[in-house]
């Protein structure tokens, strides 16, 4: 299963948090980010994509809890650069930010300003995939989390695929 069908699944499952409006909410976001650095939605969802591939490293080479980590970072308005350490560890943003620039054509400096603002939007996105507090699968792992960071299924859709094939569904 696609990380998109997880997302729909996550919406349609009465015990996970997701909602629509966490798509919504996640696209406008992405929307006020590519406005105020005068860049297109387009171009966003780009580096969005070429980020995703190293949040996924970083997520699968962190120690601690993923989880905590996600819910950490996805409830900072900006992630400080001791988050971004954190998630990105032996990569660090710096390296992140070129390896970026490189797939994408927007300048590596660029790309670490908007590392503070992004990373916390692509967390919300696999908090929302957590289960409710009320849960009786709380225990159980986010499976929106787990889905992303599974990489055993090759040809499964990216962050960027998974925001185009939202935005019609959410008329965005």
């Amino acid at each position: 299963m696609g990380l998109f069908d997880l997302i729909i699944d996550s919406i349609a499952n009465p015990e996970q948090k997701t909602e629509p409006t966490d798509l919504s909410g996640l696209l406008d976001s992405i929307q006020n980010v590519a406005q105020q650095k005068d860049t297109s939605a387009d171009m966003m969802q780009t580096v969005i994509s070429a980020l995703g591939k190293h949040v996924k490293t970083g997520l699968k080479e962190y120690t601690g809890s993923t989880e905590e980590l996600v819910e950490e970072v996805a409830s900072a308005p900006e992630a400080s650069s001791d988050l971004l350490g954190k998630l990105f560890g032996s990569q660090g943003p710096e390296k992140v930010s070129e390896e970026v620039s490189q797939n994408t054509g927007l300048n590596s400096q660029t790309i670490l300003s908007l590392l503070p603002v992004l990373v916390p939007i692509v967390m919300r996105l696999f908090q929302s995939g957590g289960t409710k507090e009320s849960s009786s699968q709380k225990s159980q792992l986010n499976p929106l989390l787990q889905g992303f960071l599974d990489s055993d299924r090759d040809g499964d859709v990216d962050l960027a695929d998974v925001l185009k094939l939202a935005g019609p569904y959410l008329n965005k």
